[in-house]
């Protein structure tokens, strides 16, 4: 809400300079009309949103094209979290006076969260081409924006803006953040790392240069490196949930899975209701060959979260691993009859092998080949895949398809699955002795 204070100084100071156009009649008297603006400014001042809204409200009802009110009022809404009310305020200021800078750059910062970002672009750089009725350089703000809304996916457009907003007002420390974002993601490693280490240096341990500098050390295979800048961090701010877990996934690039449990059970502790936190350890467990502890995390974060397609499938596959396969076919068929809901195809692909697993478990054939058909349609066979179509056409006495399969699965094996191999070739013998 930082900026959004900011704004709400400039513009209660600015807004009170402007005169009403010639001929516009209110239901309240003028004066009294600037009085309970700068009223219900106060009171936002004083974080009294709601009391703020009351007031502003009974501006508008005698005079609903007043852009300072509609401004203070999307202000309110937003404070008291109400986004929708806040975004129809921001646009009436807007459509009051399309000259207004301060709304743009609310509505902006107020899509952007949304992830409204093709329309968030749109007004940050509509309020680029407006002039603020206070300070000129708070135009570095919507800039400001602008480059963090473009930075890893128009870097050329991002790093252009930021050196507009510094043309404006001075650099700052998130600037540096900001820069050194742009050139890690630009490819410019050696840059980016020079500019995060000037911040860390200026603001040691702060936490997202901390977090950038460690990712291009990792990404370098420099995971002592990684560590020691995580670790370091962590001094400063102990306990810190984002720095926890960034440090725990350097630990599992490390193959150092005790180090990250230890890390991750005791942010669970802190924060057990931080979804990411749980998310990691509940896989952490599963991958650790401890499924059984987590069922009932995954059972918690689903109680929020019952339509995550790609939670039921980590949910499902902790259930497979625990040996409770009816109950992971039931949650994994859940999750695999959405595949429009699954980020990529790549992970639609994973929780129908998952089904394909769990379901041969089950002896469903016909399930198998389902889930089977889905990940085959995504992914090139695998040996492991192949020997799960063999056993589900054997089950199906599909006698010459599962020996040809069988087949394929040595071939594609090679020695990597010993216990299935053997299951292969006796299977290969017995179905070609009996024909």
């Amino acid at each position: 809400m930082k900026i959004f204070a900011t704004l709400l100084l400039v513009a209660s100071t600015s807004f009170a300079q402007m005169q009403l156009p010639a001929g516009t009649r209110s239901a309240l008297d003028v004066e009294e009309q600037q009085k309970q603006i700068q009223n219900a400014e106060e009171l936002l001042q004083k974080n009294e949103a709601a009391k703020a809204r009351d007031l502003l409200q009974a501006v508008l009802k005698g005079d609903p094209k007043n852009a300072r009110a509609s401004y203070d009022l999307g202000f309110a809404d937003e404070s008291l979290k109400e986004e929708a009310a806040a975004e129809t305020a921001y646009r009436s200021a807007i459509a009051a006076d399309k000259s207004q800078f301060e709304a743009r750059l609310a509505l902006g910062l107020l899509l952007a969260r949304q992830g409204k970002m093709a329309e968030a672009r749109e007004q940050l750089l509509a309020a680029t081409e407006r002039t603020p009725v206070s300070d000129p350089s708070n135009k570095g703000m919507a800039f400001r924006a602008l480059a963090r809304l473009d930075a890893g996916t128009n870097n050329n457009a991002a790093r252009d803006e930021l050196l507009q907003a510094l043309k404006l007002s001075p650099e700052t420390p998130d600037d540096r953040e900001l820069a050194a974002q742009i050139a890690s993601s630009s490819g410019d490693s050696a840059d980016a790392e020079t500019v995060y280490r000037r911040v860390l240096t200026e603001s040691p341990g702060q936490i997202e240069a901390s977090i950038g500098l460690a990712r291009l050390q990792a990404r370098a295979a420099r995971f002592t490196d990684a560590e020691a800048t995580l670790n370091k961090a962590l001094e400063t701010h102990p306990g810190d949930v984002t720095l926890s877990t960034q440090l725990a996934s350097i630990y599992g690039a490390e193959k150092k899975p005790e180090a990250a449990l230890a890390l991750l059970e005791t942010a669970h502790t802190a924060h057990p209701e931080d979804p990411n936190v749980s998310r990691m350890l509940a896989r952490l467990y599963v991958q650790t060959g401890a499924p059984d502890k987590s069922i009932s995390i995954y059972e918690t974060l689903l109680k929020a979260a019952p339509s995550d397609v790609e939670l039921l499938d980590d949910y499902g596959d902790g259930l497979m691993r625990n040996k409770q396969f009816a109950q992971a076919e039931d949650v994994l068929k859940k999750a695999v009859a959405r595949p429009e809901a699954f980020s990529s195809k790549e992970s639609l692909a994973g929780a129908a092998a998952h089904l394909a697993f769990a379901a041969s478990a089950n002896q469903d054939a016909a399930t198998t080949l389902q889930a089977l058909s889905i990940r085959n349609s995504i992914a090139p066979p695998s040996a492991s895949s192949l020997f799960l179509a063999a056993t589900a056409h054997d089950r199906l006495h599909h006698t010459k398809l599962s020996v040809d399969l069988y087949r394929q699965f040595l071939q594609a094996a090679n020695g990597s699955y010993p216990n299935e191999e053997w299951e292969a070739k006796h299977r290969i013998l017995a179905l070609e002795h009996a024909k």
